[in-house]
């Protein structure tokens, strides 16, 4: 009972162009439309999010936040294919790449914090 009243509120609140629209892209779960109209997502923000293959659940979990990096980042990374781990490396390689002298800098610094 409760996806056809899902349905029915989905179909009330949007045309069936607009439907069709969000099927199309890949966006057909009723559940995922019900929590973005629930979330107050514009349909300019939803057929963004499910045209980068998002899902609307991922999307409000905001997990860009916990790898300190900006949404546009975070959606450059899954455009490129990257999952959320590969997505997690690629911004801890990127916040922690030195070079060797760097290293080395670092290393003799301390020593000579430690020698004082």
């Amino acid at each position: 009972m409760k996806p056809i009243i899902i349905l029915f509120l989905a179909t009330i609140c949007f045309s069936q162009e607009q439907i069709k629209k969000w099927e199309a892209l890949g966006l057909t779960s009723s559940s995922e439309l019900t929590i973005a109209i629930d979330s107050g997502l514009s349909e300019k923000e939803i057929m963004e999010i499910v045209s980068v293959g998002v899902s609307i659940r991922t999307h409000l979990s905001k997990p860009w936040k916990g790898l300190e990096i900006t949404e546009k980042e975070w959606y450059g990374y899954v455009r490129s294919g990257l999952d959320s781990t590969g997505i997690y490396d690629a911004v801890y390689k990127k916040n922690h790449k030195k070079t060797f002298g760097q290293h080395w800098n670092d290393l003799v610094a301390g020593m000579k914090e430690g020698v004082k």
